[in-house]
């Protein structure tokens, strides 16, 4: 009797196995699949709204400094400069002060273009002047000679000095005999203001934890965030060594110190930057 049982015990235990295997099982790994499928649908969802958020910051950010561009390069037709600099000949009306107090007043209109002109001004060596929005004062030899250094070294859009950035434009006077740029007639300098870029670019990527920067490819900004030095410089130097800069949003994982990172970055064409954004993995991601 009691072999019986166990064997009644056994076949049971078998049937409950077998049920198991054949429906509960599959079941599970069924839920396991869509689950999986899930998360993935959700990941792809999340990082491609990332990427969506950089192209419209980087599209404004362009728009922005593409006005500025417009109106800094329209300064190299500037009647007002071209006759004050002696490129063209006097008018029989030509009055000065007017033509300076006009030259002010578009470099104020460019001042109020956007949050990110911190300043604007324009040196004229035949008047040995400066020029600003609000003052005209006698021309630094040694200021004018920086910013002239500046220009010969063709850097565009951007170039740095003395810790800020600044856009640079001007006419050249050629030398007739060797046809190589000679004397500027007059230089139109821009400075951007890095506090505003750098206000701009955290209120916008504004995370608990990550943070967002920009890297210069050669003339671009530079903007960084203002802290994790160290993670912003790995980041950087991961960047650099993809070596492909006309590429369009894209986003990796990246691991510093045991801690893994969702690493979005853009590349603008115009601005010759790399607007670059990171988050922990575990706070983007389910």
């Amino acid at each position: 009797v009691r072999s019986s049982f166990k064997k009644r015990e056994i076949s049971l235990f078998v049937k409950v196995f077998m049920l198991f295997v054949v429906f509960i099982f599959p079941l599970y790994l069924f839920s396991l699949q869509i689950t999986t499928i899930g998360k993935n649908d959700v990941r792809k969802e999340i990082l491609q709204a990332e990427k969506s958020k950089l192209g419209l910051f980087i599209s404004t950010l362009e728009n922005d400094f593409f006005n500025i561009m417009r109106l800094k390069d329209g300064f190299l037709t500037d009647n007002d400069l071209k006759v004050i600099s002696k490129l063209n000949q006097f008018p029989e009306e030509y009055n000065e002060a007017r033509s300076i107090l006009n030259v002010q007043d578009k470099l104020i209109r460019l001042k109020d273009t956007s949050q990110y002109v911190e300043d604007a001004f324009v040196f004229i060596p035949s008047l040995r002047m400066k020029i600003a929005c609000d003052y005209k004062n006698e021309l630094q030899a040694q200021e004018y000679g920086v910013f002239k250094e500046l220009l010969y070294e063709k850097s565009y859009p951007f170039t740095y000095f003395n810790g800020s950035v600044y856009m640079i434009v001007s006419p050249f006077i050629l030398n007739p005999k060797s046809k190589d740029m000679g004397e500027p007639s007059y230089i139109v300098c821009i400075k951007i203001s890095e506090n505003r870029v750098r206000s701009v670019l955290l209120n916008y990527f504004n995370f608990s934890e990550g943070g967002a920067l920009l890297l210069a490819s050669q003339y671009g900004l530079n903007i960084p965030e203002g802290k994790n030095f160290g993670l912003q410089n790995s980041l950087k130097s991961f960047i650099e060594s993809k070596g492909n800069w006309d590429h369009k949003a894209q986003t990796t994982d990246y691991k510093l110190n045991n801690k893994r990172y969702i690493v979005s970055y853009e590349y603008s064409q115009l601005l010759h930057t790399t607007l670059i954004v990171y988050q922990p993995e575990e706070k983007l991601l389910p």
